[in-house]
């Protein structure tokens, strides 16, 4: 996260806030290229990364989660669908409280 390969090579993301700038990142529920999504053990792995991201990369001012469904994808290599019940699978509440937690202004 801390970089990325843009046009011109890689950038720094660090220096971008002190120069005016707001930095978005994204981080979405769906991994269809995780071999533990749709199980109960993605949600570990998915929190964990929240987690880092709201630690490691400063200041968050607005954190959203997009649809995430499930579907058609290559979990882990297999070419499959899996589908989940996105009120339930993520545990929203508890996945709020992390946010709420860890970077209490983000709106």
């Amino acid at each position: 996260m801390e970089r990325w390969p843009g046009r011109r090579g890689k950038r720094n993301l660090h220096g971008l806030p002190a120069a005016g700038h707001e930095v978005r990142r994204y981080l979405s529920p769906w991994d269809r290229n995780h071999k533990d999504y749709a199980r109960p053990e993605y949600i570990t792995y998915y929190r964990n990364q929240l987690r880092e991201l709201l630690t490691n990369y400063g200041d968050i001012f607005t954190v959203w989660f997009d649809g995430a469904n499930g579907g058609d994808g290559y979990y882990g290599g297999a070419r499959e669908k899996r589908q989940i019940d996105n009120r339930t699978y993520y545990d929203w509440p508890n996945t709020w409280r992390i946010v709420r937690e860890l970077m209490p202004g983000a709106g």
